[in-house]
């Protein structure tokens, strides 16, 4: 019995050196993202908001899936030429970028890259939002450049 909890309580000793705690209760709020609802002419979904630094650096990088008609939306302050990369992004993306009246004015179809030479994906017109689904919403879904899309934040 003793040395099953000497070994119970190794256990959880190393188990809690590899975790990473949140430093602060800052820090757990900083990963939590608000959700919205975004409408597109012919379908709505549920995005993340990422409107952090933090939370625009990391957007999907890591994850394995995204539900079927979830995404993330990124929020900008400026207008301007936002680009994106896919390095450690793991799915394929169709990404959207609306302009400061929610007309969207571009939209690239990403590939997940593992290597440090991704290449970027830059909008030929400046918006304040991208937004971020599976591969192949935009086409199913009959989404294009000029459409209108409304969401609250």
């Amino acid at each position: 019995m003793k040395n099953l909890k000497i070994l119970l309580f190794s256990a959880f000793i190393i188990m809690a050196m590899f975790y990473k705690f949140p430093e602060t209760i800052e820090d757990k709020k900083k990963e939590a993202h608000k959700i919205v609802d975004i409408c597109f002419p012919s379908i709505c979904i549920r995005a993340e908001v990422a409107e952090t630094d933090d939370q625009r650096h990391k957007g999907l990088m890591f994850r394995e899936r995204l539900p079927e008609n979830e995404g993330m939306i990124f929020v900008f302050d400026d207008e301007a030429y936002h680009s994106f990369w896919m390095k450690n992004t793991l799915i394929s993306l169709d990404m959207i970028w609306a302009d400061k009246n929610l007309n969207i004015v571009h939209i690239a179809q990403a590939v997940p890259c593992k290597t440090e030479d991704c290449p970027r994906y830059t909008p030929e017109e400046k918006g304040n939002y991208v937004i971020e689904v599976n591969a192949g919403f935009t086409q199913q879904h009959g989404i294009k450049v000029g459409d209108k899309v409304n969401f609250d934040l």
